[in-house]
């Protein structure tokens, strides 16, 4: 899916710091973005069970990409960017906020 902006969030066994930077993007009030959410070799149930809790507000504007071991931040934040056709990028790992 072809958005504006990028938002690519890099995350490893961290649910409860997941669920609240998926809040924290879904919060915002810009909505011309899609969401990369790349596991950098944690669980793949976890990431896909609080990415399905937000399924409803997602409107297809999520993509979750499973490495199955650790690539490290730099390679994982290249991988979630290589996904995306989007004019801009932005970084916002999973213990990061934002306010709407």
């Amino acid at each position: 899916m072809h958005k504006k902006v990028a938002v690519i969030t890099r995350t490893k066994n961290r649910p409860l710091l997941l669920q609240r930077c998926v809040q924290s993007v879904l919060n915002q009030t810009y909505y011309d973005w899609f969401h990369v959410i790349v596991n950098d070799g944690g669980d793949p149930a976890t990431v896909e069970g609080v990415v399905a809790r937000f399924a409803n507000r997602y409107h297809g504007r999520v993509k979750i990409i499973h490495n199955e071991t650790s690539l490290g931040m730099q390679n994982a934040s290249n991988l979630g960017i290589r996904a995306t056709e989007s004019e801009y990028i932005t970084i916002h790992d999973d213990d990061d906020s934002w306010h709407g």
